[in-house]
């Protein structure tokens, strides 16, 4: 799955910028921060397919969801068996997991571009 850009919400995401607190496709963050001396200094991190992890319960199936209470991956059978059969559980906070690997490092600043007139 992909996280699509919040400024054209036309093509996949490259990177989040930190202090616009946007995703942002390669042609956008170009436009946004490139030769703006303002956002040149934005911290901006790379975005990648990740591999999904496997189910923490049964360790067979591939997990779709994260549950905040639980702090488990979990595919869709155990995430039904766990929180619909038990009353407790129902109202756990469960986040669908996109398969994204946010990077550690910032992006490089992309370089100014000069106009010609």
């Amino acid at each position: 799955m992909k996280i699509q850009c919040d400024a054209c919400e036309a093509a996949a995401a490259e990177v989040v910028c930190c202090t616009e607190e946007a995703a942002l496709c390669g042609g956008c963050d170009l436009r946004n921060h490139a030769g703006n001396t303002m956002a040149t200094n934005h911290q901006r991190l790379p975005l990648s397919t990740a591999l999904r992890p496997r189910c923490d319960t049964c360790q067979e199936t591939l997990g779709w969801l994260f549950c905040l209470e639980d702090r488990v991956v979990l595919c869709r059978q155990c995430d039904i068996s766990t929180h619909k059969s038990r009353p407790f559980g129902s109202g756990h906070h469960r986040l669908l997991l996109t398969n994204v690997k946010v990077g550690l490092h910032p992006k490089q600043s992309t370089t100014t571009i000069k106009l010609v007139n």
